[in-house]
């Protein structure tokens, strides 16, 4: 197996994320720049961290997905001031700094500081990369899932790295739409189909209105379709529980407009930009209500 080296594979991952430029301070991190660079990669100079940390976040919300910004080791609590707007606007920004060699840390170098602190209050995760080996798994920590399912359940999940996106699919201001094939236990009468779709109490607090509609029935249980426009913890289950028709199965089919189709489980695609984009654009935000995201 041929060995690749970390800049290398800096390289390769900043252009897999299908980027096109990147911003930076001089002088960090020469090779990764240059194997950046063969790969069709422009990197863009900046007169200062801040500067660079905007630039980035701009790149981020015009073309709807990562960015990479990058400064030396002294320069890090300036990059960090700067990568505040671009955390309270969700933009997945990745910026990255450099450190001196972990044999020379705690012995008073020039400008040593804790690099993982200062990024701390604006930044969803903050790792210190000793090793090239590490690389791997610390730069897939910005891909993170959209909802949730629980882990006797199924189905559709979706991976991003884009906040604006997770924003826009969770947050229940948004009024997204997920859609669940459900079995449960025995024939629910048409008054407890009436009840869920109205609206049961958990915790104290009454769920959404819901579409619930009967696909298949058995002796000993019956398949529904239910579309939820929230995503409270085990909701669907803690509410068919609470009705008297425990779940057998439950698989969520479709989230928005996305629906699973044919893709067998444990397999996953990449989504076209033409499948993902009206995500961002479909339904304005409902007025400022109580709730969490999914």
């Amino acid at each position: 197996m041929t060995k690749t080296t970390g800049a290398r594979y800096l390289a390769q991952a900043v252009h897999g994320y299908g980027l096109t430029h990147i911003f930076y301070m001089p002088y960090v991190m020469p090779p990764a720049i240059l194997e950046m660079d063969k790969l069709g990669v422009h990197a863009i100079q900046s007169h200062g961290e801040k500067a660079a940390a905007y630039m980035a976040d701009a790149y981020s919300r015009v073309r709807r997905g990562p960015s990479l910004v990058m400064c030396q080791s002294v320069g890090a609590a300036n990059l960090a001031a700067g990568l505040q707007d671009a955390y309270l606007a969700c933009s997945p920004v990745i910026a990255l700094s450099g450190c001196e060699r972990y044999f020379h840390q705690n012995r008073h170098s020039y400008q040593e500081v804790d690099h993982v602190q200062p990024f701390a209050a604006v930044t969803k995760y903050q790792a210190c990369v000793h090793t090239a080996e590490m690389l791997p798994q610390q730069l897939r920590q910005g891909l993170h899932p959209v909802g949730r399912l629980d882990a006797d359940s199924r189905g559709a999940l979706l991976l991003t790295d884009y906040g604006d996106l997770t924003l826009r699919l969770t947050h229940p201001r948004y009024d997204h739409a997920k859609t669940y094939r459900v079995w449960v236990e025995g024939t629910p009468l048409e008054t407890s189909l009436q009840r869920w779709r109205q609206g049961v109490s958990l915790d104290g607090t009454r769920t959404r209105s819901a579409e619930v509609r009967v696909l298949q029935r058995r002796s000993d249980r019956t398949l529904l379709e239910v579309v939820l426009l929230e995503g409270r913890n085990r909701q669907i289950r803690r509410v068919a529980e609470l009705l008297g028709h425990p779940v057998v199965d439950l698989q969520r089919v479709a989230i928005a407009g996305l629906r699973l189709g044919a893709l067998p489980e444990g397999r996953w695609r990449r989504l076209s930009r033409g499948e993902w984009t009206p995500m961002l654009d479909r339904g304005e935000p409902r007025a400022s209500q109580h709730g969490s995201c999914a």
